[in-house]
Protein backbone atom coordinates (compact mmCIF):
# COMPACT_ATOMS: atom_id res chain seq x y z
CA UNK A 1 0.00 0.00 0.00
CA UNK A 2 1.21 3.47 -0.73
CA UNK A 3 1.17 6.88 0.85
CA UNK A 4 0.27 10.20 -0.69
CA UNK A 5 0.38 13.89 0.09
CA UNK A 6 -2.16 16.51 -0.91
CA UNK A 7 -1.35 20.08 0.18
CA UNK A 8 1.07 18.52 2.68
CA UNK A 9 -1.70 16.40 4.23
CA UNK A 10 -0.72 12.73 4.49
CA UNK A 11 -2.71 9.64 3.59
CA UNK A 12 -1.30 6.16 4.09
CA UNK A 13 -1.91 2.82 5.75
CA UNK A 14 -1.03 1.17 9.03
CA UNK A 15 0.50 -2.30 9.05
CA UNK A 16 -2.94 -3.84 9.67
CA UNK A 17 -4.32 -2.18 6.51
CA UNK A 18 -6.35 0.58 8.15
CA UNK A 19 -6.20 3.95 6.43
CA UNK A 20 -4.50 6.81 8.25
CA UNK A 21 -4.93 10.48 7.48
CA UNK A 22 -2.75 13.15 9.06
CA UNK A 23 -3.47 16.83 8.38
CA UNK A 24 -0.40 19.05 8.04
CA UNK A 25 0.41 21.21 11.04
CA UNK A 26 0.84 24.94 10.63
CA UNK A 27 4.42 26.22 10.61
CA UNK A 28 4.37 27.45 14.21
CA UNK A 29 2.87 24.21 15.58
CA UNK A 30 5.25 22.08 13.50
CA UNK A 31 8.34 23.92 14.79
CA UNK A 32 7.09 23.88 18.40
CA UNK A 33 6.45 20.14 18.21
CA UNK A 34 9.79 19.52 16.48
CA UNK A 35 11.51 21.30 19.36
CA UNK A 36 9.63 19.16 21.90
CA UNK A 37 10.24 15.84 20.18
CA UNK A 38 13.92 16.57 19.61
CA UNK A 39 14.40 17.58 23.25
CA UNK A 40 12.68 14.43 24.51
CA UNK A 41 13.90 11.82 22.00
CA UNK A 42 17.08 13.30 20.55
CA UNK A 43 17.96 14.48 17.07
CA UNK A 44 19.19 11.20 15.61
CA UNK A 45 16.10 9.28 16.70
CA UNK A 46 13.82 11.96 15.27
CA UNK A 47 15.65 11.72 11.93
CA UNK A 48 15.17 7.93 11.92
CA UNK A 49 11.52 8.08 12.99
CA UNK A 50 10.83 10.64 10.23
CA UNK A 51 11.78 7.89 7.78
CA UNK A 52 8.66 6.03 9.06
CA UNK A 53 10.57 3.77 11.43
CA UNK A 54 8.24 2.53 14.16
CA UNK A 55 10.95 0.28 15.62
CA UNK A 56 13.23 3.24 16.34
CA UNK A 57 10.20 5.12 17.70
CA UNK A 58 9.50 2.28 20.13
CA UNK A 59 13.10 2.07 21.39
CA UNK A 60 13.43 5.86 21.63
CA UNK A 61 10.16 6.22 23.52
CA UNK A 62 11.11 3.38 25.89
CA UNK A 63 14.32 5.25 26.74
CA UNK A 64 12.35 8.46 27.28
CA UNK A 65 9.82 6.66 29.51
CA UNK A 66 12.63 5.48 31.76
CA UNK A 67 14.19 8.94 31.95
CA UNK A 68 13.62 11.48 34.70
CA UNK A 69 10.56 12.99 32.97
CA UNK A 70 8.46 10.04 31.71
CA UNK A 71 5.28 12.17 31.72
CA UNK A 72 6.78 14.39 29.01
CA UNK A 73 7.27 11.35 26.75
CA UNK A 74 3.80 10.03 27.53
CA UNK A 75 2.18 13.39 26.74
CA UNK A 76 4.23 13.72 23.54
CA UNK A 77 3.10 10.29 22.36
CA UNK A 78 -0.56 11.05 23.11
CA UNK A 79 -0.43 14.51 21.50
CA UNK A 80 1.13 13.20 18.29
CA UNK A 81 -1.21 10.19 18.07
CA UNK A 82 -4.24 12.45 18.55
CA UNK A 83 -3.20 14.37 15.41
CA UNK A 84 -4.21 11.37 13.28
CA UNK A 85 -7.42 9.99 11.89
CA UNK A 86 -7.65 6.23 11.49
CA UNK A 87 -10.33 4.81 9.19
CA UNK A 88 -11.88 8.28 9.13
CA UNK A 89 -12.14 8.63 12.91
CA UNK A 90 -10.14 11.27 14.80
CA UNK A 91 -8.29 9.87 17.77
CA UNK A 92 -9.50 11.85 20.76
CA UNK A 93 -7.44 12.28 23.95
CA UNK A 94 -10.35 10.95 26.03
CA UNK A 95 -10.38 7.71 24.04
CA UNK A 96 -6.62 7.19 23.99
CA UNK A 97 -6.60 4.83 27.00
CA UNK A 98 -9.37 2.61 25.65
CA UNK A 99 -7.85 2.46 22.17
CA UNK A 100 -4.32 1.56 23.18
CA UNK A 101 -4.57 -0.36 26.45
CA UNK A 102 -3.13 -3.74 25.50
CA UNK A 103 -1.98 -2.32 22.16
CA UNK A 104 0.88 0.04 22.99
CA UNK A 105 2.64 -0.68 19.71
CA UNK A 106 -0.49 0.57 17.90
CA UNK A 107 0.08 3.98 19.48
CA UNK A 108 3.79 3.86 18.61
CA UNK A 109 3.06 2.95 14.98
CA UNK A 110 0.67 5.90 14.63
CA UNK A 111 3.20 8.16 16.39
CA UNK A 112 5.86 7.16 13.83
CA UNK A 113 3.44 7.87 10.96
CA UNK A 114 2.70 11.34 12.37
CA UNK A 115 6.40 12.15 12.72
CA UNK A 116 6.96 10.89 9.17
CA UNK A 117 4.02 12.88 7.80
CA UNK A 118 5.03 16.11 9.51
CA UNK A 119 8.82 16.03 9.14
CA UNK A 120 10.05 13.71 6.37
CA UNK A 121 10.12 16.52 3.81
CA UNK A 122 11.89 18.75 6.35
CA UNK A 123 14.73 16.23 6.50
CA UNK A 124 14.69 15.73 2.70
CA UNK A 125 17.55 13.68 1.28
CA UNK A 126 19.06 13.23 4.72
CA UNK A 127 20.66 16.67 4.53
CA UNK A 128 19.79 17.46 8.13
CA UNK A 129 21.87 14.46 9.24
CA UNK A 130 25.08 15.92 7.85
CA UNK A 131 27.09 17.84 10.42
CA UNK A 132 27.57 21.42 9.34
CA UNK A 133 31.11 22.66 8.80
Amino acid sequence: MTESRDNQNYTGYLDDGRAIYIPAWGARQAMTNLTKITKILGEQDVFAIAEDNAGIAMVSLMAAFSAEEPDMATNLLCDFVCAARVDGEKIMPGHYEALFTGNLFGAVEIFAKVVHAQYSSFFVSGLAKVNSQ
